[in-house]
């Protein structure tokens, strides 16, 4: 799909090429599409929309029309981010979030993030040749 919309984007004789007009949704188009399109293949929707998006930029490695794109998938995800906040807290403050949460639940989370985690990461970089501080 990347190479695809790629080459529709930048190779089509087209007078109205995407890449010309500088409209940051075709980010946001191309990332729904990708995702329910794989989704609909029975696939993991985001490695397919991650492919795509490495496909896509090779199609024409240095346009300009990249940095725009990019730049819009950031202020959308600040503007996405902010929403998830603001209602993760409306729901902290209902206090319904938190009612069943149990010190066992907790002790599990934290020795996942914080133990579970970093060994693991840090044990599937041994064979790289990377310092023992830069692994971890």
């Amino acid at each position: 799909m990347g190479r695809g919309i790629g080459w529709l984007t930048f190779h089509l004789p087209n007078p109205a090429r995407l890449s010309r007009t500088g409209d940051g949704l075709v980010a946001l188009g191309i990332t729904c599409l990708t995702y329910a399109a794989v989704e609909t293949a029975h696939g993991y929707g985001f490695v397919g929309v991650f492919v795509t998006a490495l496909a896509f930029r090779s199609a024409h490695r240095g346009h300009d029309y990249h940095h725009k794109m990019h730049d819009y998938a950031e202020e959308l995800e600040r503007l996405l981010m902010m929403v998830l906040l603001v209602g993760f807290g409306a729901a902290l403050v209902s206090g319904g979030l938190l009612a069943d949460l149990t010190w066992e639940a907790v002790a599990f989370a934290a020795l996942a993030l914080f133990l579970v985690r970093p060994v693991c990461g840090w044990l599937s970089l041994v064979g790289s040749g990377r310092p023992a501080s830069e692994r971890g």
